[in-house]
C-alpha cells in the first residue's frame, strides 16, 4: 500500500535504504516512492554524498612499505622463501581486512548516531507540535473560564432580579434582570427539546407589544444566556414557533411566562 510522502520520510526506509539494511522487498517500496516523490531523490543523492565522504574521510590504509619491510626480513635463498612470502603476503591481506572491518564498524555506528539524531529530531518536533496545540486548548479553556465567571458575577450582583420561570408551575429557568446594568440573562434548567422542525423563541412585553429577545438554539439545561435588555419590559415569555423564529409569537404554542 502507498504511503503518504510525510508516512514515507517517518518510515524511516529512505535511510535504511542508504544504508544498505533494506530487504529486496523494501528496495521496491523505496524505488515506488521515490518515484511517486521525485523531490525526495535530491535528499537522497545528498546523504549517499555524505557516508562516501564519511568513509573516506575515516578509512585507514595500511602503511604502504609493510611489504618492502617484510620483505627485507626475508631469506630469499632460503628453499623455504616461497611458502615464507606467501604466507606474508596473507598476512597483509588480513591486516587490510582487519583495518577495513574497522573503518566499515565505524562508519556504521557514525551513520547510526546521525539516523537516531534525526529520529530524536523528529520525536522532539511533534513534542513541539502538542505542546502549542495544549497551550492553545488552555488558554481557549481559560478564556471560557473568565466568561463563565463574568457572567456569575453579573448573577451574584445585590442588585441582581431573581426571577423563575414556570411551565404549568413546573420551573423551566430562571432569569437575572439588573436594571442598574441594564442586563438580562436566562438560566436553562428544566426546559424540554422543543418538537422536530420547531425552536424555542423568547418575548419581552413592552409598551403593550411583544418584541423578540431571540431563537434558543440548540438550548441545554444549566446553559446561562444573555438576552437583550428591556427597560420598560412587563412580563417574559416563550413560545414554539418554525425553524428560524417569527416575526410575532404564536400565543396557542406559549411554554412559560414570567410578570417582571
Amino acid at each position: 500500500m502507498a504511503m503518504t510522502k510525510e508516512e514515507f520520510i517517518n518510515s524511516g526506509l529512505l535511510e535504511e535504504f542508504v544504508l544498505g539494511l533494506t530487504s529486496e522487498h523494501q528496495d521496491k517500496v523505496v524505488l515506488e516512492h521515490l518515484d511517486m516523490y521525485p523531490d525526495l531523490c535530491p535528499q537522497l543523492k545528498k546523504w549517499e554524498f555524505s557516508l562516501e565522504e564519511l568513509a573516506r574521510k575515516n578509512a585507514i590504509a595500511p602503511s604502504s612499505d609493510l611489504k618492502n619491510r617484510l620483505q627485507q626480513k626475508l631469506d630469499f635463498h632460503d628453499t623455504n622463501s616461497a611458502a615464507i612470502l606467501k604466507k606474508a603476503n596473507n598476512t597483509s591481506l588480513i591486516n587490510r581486512k582487519f583495518w577495513m572491518n574497522i573503518a566499515a564498524t565505524y562508519l556504521l555506528f557514525a551513520t547510526l548516531g546521525l539516523i537516531y539524531f534525526a529520529y530524536q529530531n523528529r520525536q522532539l518536533s511533534k513534542q513541539s507540535e502538542q505542546l502549542v496545540m495544549e497551550n492553545a486548548k488552555l488558554s481557549a479553556e481559560k478564556n471560557d473560564l473568565e466568561s463563565v465567571n463574568r457572567k456569575f458575577s453579573f448573577v451574584r450582583e445585590v442588585e441582581t432580579q431573581v426571577l423563575q420561570f414556570s411551565d404549568k408551575n413546573k420551573p423551566v429557568g430562571t432569569v437575572f434582570i439588573n436594571h442598574s446594568l441594564q442586563k438580562t440573562s436566562f438560566k436553562i434548567s428544566n426546559l424540554a427539546s422543543p418538537p422536530a422542525q420547531k425552536v424555542f423563541q423568547m418575548w419581552a412585553d413592552v409598551d403593550g407589544e411583544m418584541v423578540s429577545l431571540g431563537v434558543l438554539d440548540a438550548p441545554q439545561n444549566g446553559d446561562l444566556i444573555d438576552l437583550p435588555y428591556m427597560k420598560n419590559a412587563t412580563s417574559l415569555n416563550i413560545t414554539i414557533e418554525p425553524l428560524g423564529g417569527s416575526k410575532t409569537p404564536t400565543v396557542a404554542n406559549l411554554v412559560a411566562t414570567i410578570v417582571i
